[in-house]
């Protein structure tokens, strides 16, 4: 037999093609029965009347999709039986009349009857074959939400083996091989839904479900798909825990009171939450503390890393920042940096600077301290010096561990002293000192000076100081030739007598004229002459004190000046002196102004001790 649909070979007996499920036509073959030739008229042969009670009526199928009513039963079939002329060569008599058989009829019956069957059986399987399997989309779906209330996420699931529970012995594909995949499979990934909101959810907000929908699937299968929008309402999100994470927060002070700082600070607590706050502080913004000082410590909690929080712990902090109280800091002993310290001084009075700091005597620390102080060169005694240590790094935790200590000032003020200078001022040279000077120019014009005049025939009969003029360097002039000048005045009284034998002198010969000339009596018979009064001015320039204080005035550095035209030029400091001296009293002061000119340039007047008059 072959398959009217799909041309495929089917099994003798086979009521339905299994390739393709097409019922196969049934063809009744009519039942052999003798003929006689005595009725040659048709014989209608109908079938038994309709009877309720055996009538052919089947139960409708109980399907959950559909119910099958196949209607009424159809009309009794009429079978017309043409006449039949038998042939029969053998006998050459008129055929004799045979009987009726009469079990033919209830055959025919029953063979009509077995065709109604069957033809019902093929009706009803043709409708539920046919007959598609409704499926909505919508009671297979599942949404679900995750998170915290205001961060949740919804997701979604198709539930496909509830739906292969459901549907498995009901969906298939309309044609055999249409696809390898399962029926369910396919049907289950026929639609996929789309959400209007996934994210950032509340309890209580609804979400639009939508569909897409593949339109091809009830070609393809006995199904009648649906999915419709519809509208879900979120709910079973939790609420974000509320933590204070100070109650974690471990501070580590390190220094001494008043000098304290933070060395660390950060929170304890196991929970993989920490990890994610950062604490705001600077360590420069917490030194010199002491114990009672308040610190704040805080964590920035902006919108991103709160939203974070909740999302990956479902955790948000209840504060953002926390002040605490120092406490614990240890008290440290002092010292002072600047006891026993000494500047030690070099370069002169007004030129002086420091040249080294002397530590011999103070706390063996202060070999490690470095001292700060002004390098300047122009320093005079009695000028102050600021002299500092470094505050920071002589409190700094580092130093109070190696020493113990930490100073208790950062800084000094030292005069200075014990430069040596010049005098300014004719009241620095004491009284003394003048007296001992005077003592010693006499003595060096007795022993020194006049020995070679008395070979002239001059004799220094007395020599007696007068007094001192101090000059010193004009501080508004740019330049002077000295640092100072001190003349000290005296008037020596001369005695003319003759020379010695074999020698003439000026002197001499103007003494012969005097006599020659002189009218007085008294002279030409005494052969002498008068004494002469002489004023000179003994210079000293650069007069200098020592690092004691002590004035440095010295016989050794003056400049002698005698006589009325001769000049004793003697070496002072590479300088030299040219005046001379004066026979008229009121000329001394003259000597020794500035508008005398030469050495006495940009030179002014500190002192005096000449008489008046």
């Amino acid at each position: 037999m072959i398959c009217s649909n799909c041309g495929k070979n089917l099994n003798d007996g086979a009521k339905f093609c299994p390739f393709c499920g097409t019922p196969v036509t049934m063809q009744a073959q009519a039942p052999e029965v003798p003929v006689t030739p005595v009725n040659p008229e048709p014989v209608e042969i109908a079938e038994p009347a309709e009877n309720p009670e055996t009538a052919y009526n089947p139960e409708p199928a109980e399907t959950p999709e559909a119910a099958y009513n196949p209607g009424p039963a159809p009309e009794a079939a009429t079978y017309t039986v043409p006449p039949v002329t038998p042939v029969n060569p053998a006998s050459p008599a008129a055929p004799q009349p045979k009987k009726k058989k009469k079990w033919l009829i209830p055959v025919i019956i029953a063979g009509a009857a077995s065709i109604l069957v069957i033809a019902a059986a093929v009706v009803l399987f043709l409708f539920v074959f046919n007959q598609k399997v409704p499926v909505d989309f919508n009671d297979y779906l599942t949404v679900s939400f995750e998170g915290y209330d205001g961060y949740g996420e919804a997701d979604w699931t198709i539930d496909a083996e509830r739906m292969k529970q459901d549907l498995g012995e009901k969906v298939r594909w309309k044609k055999r091989g249409a696809s390898d995949m399962d029926a369910i499979e396919a049907l289950s990934n026929a639609a996929y839904p789309s959400l209007s909101e996934m994210f950032d959810l509340s309890n209580g907000d609804e979400i639009e479900v939508t569909w897409d929908l593949n339109p091809e699937i009830s070609e393809y299968m006995n199904v009648e798909a649906t999915a419709e929008p519809k509208t879900i309402s979120v709910a079973g999100l939790k609420e974000p825990e509320s933590f204070d994470p100070f109650e974690t927060l471990e501070i580590t002070y390190s220094g001494y009171n008043g000098r304290g700082s933070v060395e660390d600070a950060s929170f304890t607590g196991t929970d993989d939450v920490y990890s994610s706050l950062y604490l705001n502080y600077d360590f420069y913004d917490y030194e010199n503390l002491s114990n009672g000082d308040e610190i704040t410590f805080s964590f920035d909690l902006e919108d991103y890393t709160r939203d974070y929080l909740i999302r990956e712990y479902g955790k948000v902090p209840s504060v953002t920042e926390k002040t605490v109280i120092v406490e614990g800091l240890p008290e440290a002993e002092t010292f002072d940096p600047f006891e026993g310290v000494e500047l030690v001084f070099a370069g002169r009075d007004g030129s002086g600077y420091v040249s080294s700091v002397n530590v011999e005597n103070a706390d063996p620390i202060c070999q490690d301290l470095y001292y700060e102080y002004s390098w300047d060169s122009n320093y005079h005694n009695g000028d102050e010096i600021t002299v500092t240590i470094d505050e920071e790094d002589y409190t700094s935790n580092y130093f109070v561990s190696e020493h113990g200590k930490v100073p208790s000032v950062f800084e000094k003020t030292f005069i200075v002293s014990g430069l040596p200078g010049y005098i300014t001022d004719l009241s620095a040279i004491p009284e003394e000192q003048i007296a001992a000077f005077r003592d010693d120019v006499v003595n060096a014009y007795k022993t020194e000076v006049m020995p070679e005049y008395e070979k002239m025939g001059f004799r220094m009969v007395d020599m007696m100081p007068i007094g001192e003029i101090f000059l010193t360097k004009d501080p508004e002039a740019e330049s002077s030739r000295y640092e100072n000048i001190l003349y000290s005045f005296y008037q020596i009284e001369i005695e003319i007598t003759d020379p010695e034998e074999g020698e003439s002198t000026e002197e001499t010969e103007e003494t012969e004229e005097t006599e020659e000339t002189e009218e007085t009596e008294e002279t030409e018979e005494a052969g002498s002459y008068e004494n002469v009064i002489v004023y000179t001015p003994i210079c000293v320039t650069d007069i200098e004190f020592d690092s004691e204080g002590q004035c440095l005035l010295n016989i050794d550095d003056l400049n002698i000046v005698y006589g009325t035209e001769e000049v004793v030029h003697m070496e002072n400091n590479a300088y030299y002196l040219e005046l001379k001296g004066t026979s008229e009293y009121d000329s001394l002061e003259s000597m020794a102004s500035p508008e005398a000119g030469g050495m006495n340039e940009n030179m002014i007047e500190a002192g005096n001790t000449m008489p008046k008059g």
